[in-house]
């Protein structure tokens, strides 16, 4: 048995328990049909576990975890001092451990980047962190140290980052904006199957679904459409070897997305209709291609870019959006020009393409159109996706990009219609 294997079976019988689940062994490798069974239940087995164990010192199943956490690589400190009030002073060396460092060891550890790792630990209602420089136990109250402390992640909780959240029994209070606030950090993970993008992080879903009754297809929840479908690039996307998801869905490209906080307390400006099936369908859920659904049937207001409206690089790169060298981590998105708006030069808004290969230079696109998704409330302006026929049916499109526009009357004339997004 691989040491990392040995040093769990160890960990589990030092904690008097006389079960231990490892996927590599409770998981045929080599029988998709199994997989397909197992990973179904994989949030179930983590949310009723008692305990999980994380390897963070271990790259290799081995290299083993219990040596390297347990065996400090701080040096002796050689004490003088009384054992007892009054008693001889007497000479000896001690160990002093700092407390670890949890946000380097654990949260941007290589663990914590494995995308399948990030419902395990969200889902996990006690976990024991092995890390190279100290041991953690994290549960529902917090973070503590092996020498007790509660570490204060306070400020990483109100800059957004509720990656420790828990699934608590009353999951009815964890929102849509919880939701795609784990996406976020789920798209800057990485698989080693591409297949896996939807799968990996179905438990989380599986277990939302079960108490709030909310419908859920391809990673979004159908009543609150007017947040999920405005997923933004922040790095340039890479479309998989095959389609896994429609193109109005995160999941259907590779690479980081977030969400505009903008557009979280946003107002539905459309009407959902449902979910339809075309032949050679994806999956929704933790189903693998090419089963279930796949088009998006919405019924909202549609403008046609007229001649003459334009884009223009709102980045630092002359040719096309990218990587911003002024801002790291952001993307550059393009200004939308309308010269038949004559405040701010015609400026009226912004969009991003998802793809570098769907803008064609300075004019807007041929075919491509805009579609009112929400209105930011209290605020002029609307969200929009942007998409292009695909000339295979009447009113059907995909998802090229999205965008938000400033001009509160842009779609006033625009013509009411059902699309059909694939």
């Amino acid at each position: 048995m691989p040491n990392t294997l040995k040093d769990a079976v160890e960990v589990t019988r030092r904690m008097g328990c006389r079960y231990l689940w490892i996927d590599a062994l409770c998981i045929l490798q080599d029988s998709l049909e199994d997989w397909k069974k197992e990973s179904q239940n994989m949030g179930n087995i983590y949310r009723d576990s008692l305990c999980t164990i994380a390897a963070h010192c271990a790259k290799s199943s081995s290299d083993g975890f219990l040596a390297k956490a347990i065996h400090s690589s701080a040096s002796p400190v050689k004490v003088r001092a009384r054992t007892s009030p009054n008693g001889p002073i007497e000479k000896f060396e001690s160990f002093i451990r700092m407390p670890g460092d949890f946000k380097t060891q654990v949260d941007e550890g290589h663990l914590s980047k494995r995308g399948w790792v990030l419902q395990e630990r969200v889902l996990s209602t006690r976990i024991l962190h092995f890390a190279e420089e100290a041991l953690f136990w994290e549960d529902a109250e917090g973070v503590k140290c092996e020498n007790g402390d509660l570490l204060d992640i306070t400020e990483e909780l109100q800059n957004g980052s509720n990656s420790r959240r828990r699934m608590k029994p009353d999951v009815s209070q964890f929102g849509v904006k919880d939701w795609y606030e784990w996406v976020e950090r789920y798209a800057r993970c990485d698989l080693t199957n591409e297949s896996d993008k939807l799968p990996a992080i179905a438990g989380i879903a599986n277990v939302m679904i079960a108490y709030t009754k909310r419908p859920y297809f391809a990673g979004l929840w159908m009543d609150h459409l007017q947040y999920g479908l405005i997923w933004n690039p922040v790095s340039p996307l890479h479309r998989p070897a095959y389609k896994r998801a429609p193109s109005w869905s995160w999941a259907s490209f590779d690479g980081q997305v977030e969400y505009s906080k903008k557009f979280a307390t946003s107002v539905s400006e459309m009407k959902f209709i449902g979910i339809s099936e075309r032949p050679g369908g994806v999956g929704t859920a933790s189903l693998l291609p090419p089963d279930g659904p796949s088009v998006l049937e919405i019924q909202t207001a549609v403008r046609t870019i007229s001649h003459g409206s334009r884009l223009e690089n709102s980045g630092c790169d002359p040719t096309e959006a990218g990587p911003c060298s002024r801002t790291p981590g952001h993307y550059c998105s393009f200004r939308l020009v309308d010269e038949s708006v004559k405040e701010l030069g015609g400026w009226i808004g912004t969009v991003a393409f998802d793809d570098s290969e769907d803008r064609g230079g300075n004019e807007f696109p041929k075919d491509v159109v805009c579609a009112r998704i929400g209105s930011h409330e209290g605020k002029p302006g609307y969200s929009m996706l942007v998409l292009a026929r695909t000339h295979k049916f009447e009113n059907e499109f995909r998802r090229v990009g999205m965008g938000s526009v400033s001009h509160p009357g842009w779609f006033n004339d625009a013509a009411t219609i059902s699309l059909h997004i694939v």
